[in-house]
């Protein structure tokens, strides 16, 4: 489906504030139904017993009516707060469209140590990374950043991605879906790692002992409350009785408290995770590296988000214990602690091993994802060619991806081959620094997978080493020009271990004087060329 970003995301904006409207609308009038059917149900109960006993059953059918409604009212609650992070989603592409990027920047993985991402302005504010991260959870953050970082090198390993993410980017609901249900489920930083810690615990309530305990002690439990209301045992042997199941749990509760504080809340993040997971599962994908994710969730009853929302289901019915009342009616009817942490642990001993493996899936399809999104909204940007030339770079209309198309110069790339080097030329101001960003940037996202700013474009995968902008730095005392030097002898350290990389500086030795700074570059520039370098040098 043909899809105009600008007009499109406008309409559906519009369309889900409209369904959040009506949505809200509903949840009020439902709020009111709850508070007359909670009151009729009080009415009917204490009429039962100063009237007529037989008035207990319109009560019970009215508290059974009052849950039902409980629980559709939360699932209308859900959806009004589903429809307002859609919504947000279409509104941070919207702003995107503008060149206002609202998504989280990356200032935690800027280092200006790294060959090229603090020169190219990979993370940080208005950077590339600031421009495509669709990102809602920390793996998959990490997991995009880490595809800047470390890009791959490999011709048909870029390949796949780019088909995974030309495929997502036709799926433009799906990934504003994908989002939504990430946002929704992101509760802490640490939440999936808390998640996993738990998952490698070693189980202490899985064993025999417990199993019967849990089963046993609500028999009696249910036997013993028979026989107090039926007068069969006094109501003081009753409370004797009770300390028992209480004992017992309160024996394990320091126990089980710790464990269940790993776990504790989380169910809301599991429920989207598991929805998130469940889109994966079932969406017809036809470019390899989505397969291949997708056949790492599993097939039938035995899928990642049946397990996952398997999970939830069991985090939420140990949460009850929070509320010291229900503690105490639980663990005295349904020894519930006990039997919520021997459910826990028997599916920690089944899914521990998948847990980290169907996290890893979520992220890699967030990271691909943000890679399309990108692409939805640059659909003039072009897919590039990888090829087997040694260290070539051609381009056709190049220009830098974060200037707008009306201010954008769009350039040439001719980078011929492994020991080549364009020299770049012109008064101050005339955009030098620019186009050597431009060639850069646009090669890091071409190993990504991603689309790049340019008409045409061809490139054989190397990492590009850059000194752009060298800072001094007080606090290790080195002065800009001591900086710069460190730079420079990291790029030929580099190329002496044989490898082949792209080197682009910019205006290089600018601490020195005009004569030692020409005679210095010269010296360079023929070391680099030797050493089987390619590159720019402004």
């Amino acid at each position: 489906m043909e899809v105009n970003p600008r007009l499109d995301y406008r309409k559906w904006y519009e369309e889900a504030l409209l369904k959040v409207t009506a949505l809200k609308n509903k949840s009020s009038l439902l709020s009111w139904l709850r508070l007359f059917i909670f009151l009729a149900f009080i009415a009917s109960f204490i009429s039962a017993f100063v009237y007529n006993v037989v008035l207990i059953y319109p009560a019970l059918m009215l508290l059974a009516a009052f849950i039902c409604l409980l629980v559709y009212h939360e699932k209308v609650n859900f959806k009004i707060r589903f429809h307002e992070t859609y919504s947000q989603c279409l509104n941070d592409e919207l702003s995107a469209l503008e060149y206002k990027f609202p998504f989280e920047s990356g200032n935690k993985y800027i280092d200006p140590e790294h060959p090229y991402t603090w020169d190219l302005d990979i993370f940080g504010k208005n950077s590339i990374f600031s421009s495509l991260n669709r990102t809602s959870t920390t793996r998959g953050s990490s997991k995009l950043a880490d595809n800047f970082i470390n890009p791959s090198l490999e011709n048909e390993t870029i390949r796949k991605k780019q088909e995974a993410v030309r495929e997502l980017s036709g799926m433009h609901q799906w990934l504003l879906n994908f989002r939504a249900y990430g946002i929704l489920g992101t509760s802490s930083e640490n939440s999936e790692r808390e998640v996993i810690d738990w998952a490698a615990a070693k189980p202490y309530f899985s064993s025999l002992s417990f199993a019967l305990l849990i089963y046993l002690i609500p028999g009696i439990s249910l036997g013993m409350t028979i026989l107090v209301v039926l007068g069969g045992i006094s109501v003081n042997s009753f409370i004797l009785y009770m300390f028992i199941p209480l004992g017992i749990s309160g024996m394990f509760a320091s126990r089980i408290t710790k464990r269940h504080n790993q776990v504790s809340r989380k169910a809301a993040m599991l429920t989207n995770y598991a929805s998130r997971l469940k889109m994966t599962e079932t969406m017809a994908f036809s470019s390899p590296q989505l397969i291949n994710i997708q056949n790492t969730l599993g097939e039938g009853n035995a899928t990642a988000s049946a397990a996952i929302k398997k999970l939830s289901r069991i985090i939420s019915s140990m949460d009850a214990r929070l509320n010291w009342l229900m503690w105490i009616i639980l663990n005295f009817l349904l020894l519930w602690d006990l039997r919520q942490m021997r459910r826990l642990e028997l599916w920690q001993k089944e899914h521990k091993q998948q847990l980290n493996q169907w996290f890893e899936a979520s992220a890699t399809i967030e990271a691909l994802g943000s890679l399309a999104g990108y692409a939805i909204l640059n659909p003039l940007f072009t897919y590039p060619d990888p090829t087997d030339k040694l260290l070539a770079i051609k381009a056709v209309d190049a220009g830098h991806p974060l200037i707008p198309p009306d201010r954008r110069i769009d350039n040439t790339i001719d980078i011929t081959g492994k020991g080549t080097f364009n020299i770049i030329t012109g008064a101050n101001m005339a955009g030098k620094s620019t186009y050597l960003r431009t060639v850069g940037i646009n090669l890091v996202l071409a190993m990504t997978g991603a689309p790049v700013c340019a008409a045409e474009f061809s490139f054989y995968p190397a990492i590009p080493y850059t000194s752009l902008h060298t800072l001094d730095s007080l606090s290790t005392n080195k002065s800009y020009f001591f900086a710069e030097l460190e730079r420079l002898k990291l790029i030929i350290d580099t190329l002496n271990r044989g490898l082949n990389i792209y080197v682009f500086l910019d205006e290089i030795l600018k601490g020195t004087n005009s004569y030692d700074k020409q005679n210095g570059s010269k010296a360079l520039l023929r070391q680099l060329v030797t050493l089987g370098a390619s590159g720019m040098i402004a």
